[in-house]
């Protein structure tokens, strides 16, 4: 089980004018970022279904051509998670989501170069990767370039949590990262005008420095979790045998309720028919009283 998502507060400020710098080094020396390159190669996966935004200001196209060291243009016609969808084109999370993203991206590229990372965790809050958002709000691309590089490296079955997953299942055919992301948020204030180069190294040692806590709490985690599953055994199970005898039912019966349960939650977004006829119904008598 793993997790996926953007934070947008690890920006970086682009240089004014025709300023330049001398450090135009990369830093490449990391465990956790995928190369540019490797995150490009989906940027023509998806195309956006959105009207498209505005033109850019003066002030974006002036600071999109000092860019030291980066060759990255922004991806005007790039799709977001939510464009490949046609299952749940319309479910509410994901237009909510897209008008936020929305928002953002009119704010951020007039003055940011990266907008921040996106970044992909185990279920113990381990990293695995990250990719940073170069002048643009969270792509289909970023999720996409985790999700092949899952299929690279781990077997099938693995479970992928995304805050749009309902509409992302689309694309490629709660997690422990909420944290992650709201840690990771005190390294903003530092990292937001420094060189290119110096941001990615203040991010690796962050993400490393969490990575080594999170190995050396993980005995506490597995004892905590080896004496959850005695209690359930031991202390549930006889509870839950005893309810049964109790109410009168059956393995049967629960596993009734249990995909009644399953189909109850699977249409919990999805407004009844015939509640939309009712409704229909009754907008037609009020056009009919205000006609006569």
């Amino acid at each position: 089980m793993l997790a996926m998502d953007g934070n947008n507060s690890l920006k970086r400020v682009c240089l004014p004018g025709d300023r330049q710098v001398a450090d135009l080094r990369t830093f490449e020396n990391s465990d956790y970022y995928l190369s540019s390159g490797y995150v490009d190669q989906f940027a023509n996966e998806v195309k956006k279904s959105r009207a498209p935004l505005a033109p850019p200001g003066p002030e974006l196209r002036e600071s999109s051509n000092h860019h030291e060291g980066s060759t990255s243009v922004p991806d005007d016609d790039a799709g977001d998670p939510t464009d490949g969808g046609t299952r749940h084109a319309q479910a509410p999370c994901a237009e909510n989501w897209k008008a936020a993203a929305n928002n953002a991206h009119k704010r951020m590229w007039a003055i940011f170069d990266e907008t921040g990372i996106f970044a992909a965790a185990c279920r113990h809050g381990f990293i695995l990767w990250l990719v940073d958002m170069i002048r643009s709000s969270e792509l289909a691309k970023y999720p996409l370039a985790i999700i092949a590089k899952l299929l690279e490296i781990l077997p099938p079955g693995f479970l992928m949590g995304y805050d749009i997953g309902c509409v992302f299942e689309g694309t490629i055919d709660r997690s422990s990262l909420g944290k992650l992301v709201s840690a990771s948020n005190q390294v903003a204030s530092v990292t937001r005008y420094m060189l290119k180069h110096r941001r990615r190294v203040f991010i690796d040692l962050f993400f490393s420095q969490w990575d080594a806590d999170k190995y050396e709490n993980l005995g506490n985690m597995l004892y905590n979790n080896y004496s959850q599953a005695l209690k359930i055994i031991n202390v549930d199970g006889p509870e839950l045998e005893h309810a049964k005898e109790q109410l009168k039912v059956n393995e049967g019966e629960l596993e009734v309720w249990r995909l009644e349960q399953k189909e109850y939650f699977s249409n919990l977004g999805k407004e009844p028919e015939e509640h939309v006829l009712k409704i229909a119904y009754v907008e037609r008598l009020q056009e009919l009283r205000e006609a006569q």
